[in-house]
C-alpha cells in the first residue's frame, strides 16, 4: 500500500495497473493471497480469464474486450475521454521543430498496431495516412526508416516527456494530444464462488484510491504538463 511509483519511471501500463489492482484490493480489505499468472499477450490473458484459469485481469481492458456472459466488468479504471496519448516522433524529426498546435496533421503519416482498434480509430481521426504494423516492437523500425512520422504513445512521466520506443528516444509533438474513445476496466471471471466479492472489493478499492489521489494521473494517462494541451479529436469521444 505504501509503494509509490518513482518519478520519471518508464514502466508499462500493465505494470502500474497491476499495482493499482493490488492497492485497491488491499484498501478494500481483501485477504485472499494473489498469485500472478503470466500471459504472452493481452488477448491470451483475456482467454485465460474467460476459460477460468485466472480470476481477475489486472491489466485493464476496453469495455468491448470481455465476453460479459463469462466476466464481470469493474467500474472504470480509466474513464471515457481520459485515455490520452501523445504524437511521439524521433527526437530529430522536423515535426517537433516548429510547434504549431493548430497544424493540420492529415498529411503526416501515423503508425500504430493493426489490432489496436482504439488507437487505430484515434489515429484515423487526425490523419488520412495511417500505417499499420503487426507488432508494436516494429514501430520504432518504421519510424527510423522514415515510413511514418509519428505514433500514438503513452506520455512519459519524465518532466521532459522523453520516452524510449524499443530503445529509440522519442518526444511528443508539443501542445497537442489525442483521446482514445472508450473506458478501461478490470475483468473478473464470473464462475468463481468469490467472483461477486472480488468485484465489490476492486470497485470499493478504486473508489478509495480516487479520494486519496488523482487516479488518472497515477495510471499515467494524462501528466500534469499536458493537461492544457489541445485535444486534436474532441469529436471522436462525443
Amino acid at each position: 500500500m505504501d509503494y509509490s511509483l518513482p518519478k520519471g519511471h518508464d514502466f508499462t501500463r500493465g505494470f502500474y495497473e497491476t499495482l493499482i489492482a493490488c492497492k485497491a484490493l488491499r484498501a478494500a480489505g481483501w485477504q485472499m493471497p494473489l498469485t500472478m499468472l503470466d500471459a504472452p499477450s493481452h488477448a491470451r490473458a483475456i482467454r485465460l480469464l474467460e476459460d477460468g484459469r485466472a480470476d481477475i485481469l489486472t491489466e485493464s481492458a476496453w469495455l468491448s474486450d470481455g465476453d460479459t456472459s463469462k466476466v464481470y466488468v469493474s467500474d472504470a479504471l480509466i474513464r471515457r475521454g481520459y485515455f490520452v496519448k501523445g504524437l511521439y516522433s524521433l527526437t530529430d524529426h522536423p515535426i517537433l521543430l516548429s510547434a504549431q498546435p493548430q497544424r493540420d496533421y492529415k498529411n503526416y503519416k501515423g503508425i500504430t498496431v493493426e489490432f489496436w482498434h482504439h488507437d487505430k480509430a484515434a489515429l484515423n481521426s487526425i490523419t488520412d495516412n495511417s500505417v499499420l504494423t503487426a507488432q508494436h516492437t516494429r514501430m520504432h523500425q518504421m519510424l527510423m526508416a522514415g515510413r511514418a512520422d509519428f505514433t500514438l504513445y503513452k506520455f512519459s512521466t519524465r518532466d521532459d516527456l522523453l520516452t524510449n520506443i524499443e530503445g529509440v528516444p522519442a518526444l511528443p509533438v508539443p501542445g497537442v494530444k489525442v483521446a482514445l474513445d472508450g473506458s478501461r476496466h478490470f475483468l473478473i471471471n464470473k464462475n468463481k464462488p468469490y467472483a461477486r466479492a472480488l468485484l465489490r472489493a476492486i470497485n470499493e478499492g478504486m473508489a478509495f484510491l480516487r479520494q486519496s489521489e488523482d487516479l488518472e494521473a497515477f495510471v499515467g494517462t494524462s501528466p500534469k504538463q499536458v493537461r492544457n494541451w489541445i485535444l486534436l479529436n474532441p469529436s471522436h469521444i462525443q
